[in-house]
């Protein structure tokens, strides 16, 4: 039962957790029953009807419903399978190849009790390697809804979000088996201000389940690129909902070249001084 008039620690948050049964899951599993804060549910959404009788310990230590509807499920719909599933005041999404720190959900639901001008907030992520080593990249970005609309720089388990978001229909797309996560943030923009913490709570696997990571960064923008037929599909859906005004913010984000020019003039400058100190 979803506790509408619970308080403070007393809210009890869903961790949704999309899984096909890989050995990591072990890693996830006990970064939740390491969590500081005392109320979770975690919703297993068994995707892959694998498997998942080696987590049996983990899973029985947990506050655990596990769906399985013997069938694959895209990553969209088993997204939504796991919010049908759920019955948090606060929920987030932690799939089977990422983990958080032991604080990661006292710290976003402290701020969201304090703060009720926000639904949702989001830490900051650590990028690691395949073995879980830390790689030299953090997801930590301040919330800019115009970069949102270029963009997505937020990883999906940095963010905590309020059931009234999703009781105002917000879902995944199950259209979208790549960027699903960012429409889903784009849905949720238009109903509240997103708010970041700027502390690593959370670790994002590179070369886990994620389809987003292109080797070369133009695939993004490619018409002939999975990458690129997505982000255009994004778009494609978006456009009709964005305003004059918020395509023309969006399309000064993206002209930098006064910023370009300052950095020219600066260089030059430099470059200058250096030639004079070397004539002496």
């Amino acid at each position: 039962m979803v506790t509408e008039n619970a308080s403070g620690q007393d809210k009890l948050v869903s961790i949704i957790c999309r899984t096909v049964g890989r050995p990591v899951l072990t890693h996830t599993l006990e970064s939740v029953l390491s969590q500081t804060y005392p109320h979770i549910e975690l919703i297993l959404v068994n995707a892959a009807n694998s498997d998942l009788s080696k987590f049996k310990n983990l899973i029985e230590s947990l506050n655990t419903v596990i769906v399985c509807l013997e069938r694959p499920l895209g990553r969209s719909e088993a997204a939504n399978v796991g919010l049908e599933a759920s019955t948090g005041d606060y929920l987030m999404f932690l799939d089977d190849d990422d983990w958080i720190d032991t604080e990661h959900i006292t710290t976003l639901v402290n701020y969201l009790n304090n703060h009720a001008d926000s639904k949702a907030a989001y830490s900051s992520v650590q990028k690691t390697d395949a073995e879980g080593e830390d790689i030299p990249y953090v997801f930590e970005r301040d919330y800019d809804p115009i970069t949102l609309m270029r963009d997505n720089y937020i990883p999906i388990h940095a963010m905590v979000f309020a059931r009234s978001l999703v009781e105002k229909g917000c879902r995944f797309d199950e259209a979208f088996n790549i960027y699903e996560d960012w429409d889903f943030w784009l849905q949720m923009s238009r109903e509240t201000i997103f708010h970041h913490i700027d502390k690593i709570s959370a670790y994002y696997r590179q070369g886990g389940d994620s389809d987003t990571e292109p080797g070369d960064h133009s695939h993004r923008y490619s018409a002939n690129n999975k990458l690129g037929k997505a982000r255009a599909a994004i778009f494609e859906k978006w456009k009709p909902l964005w305003t004059g005004k918020d395509i023309n913010q969006l399309i000064g984000e993206l002209d930098q070249s006064a910023s370009i020019n300052d950095l020219a003039g600066e260089l030059s400058t430099a470059n200058n001084r250096l030639e004079e100190e070397y004539k002496k």
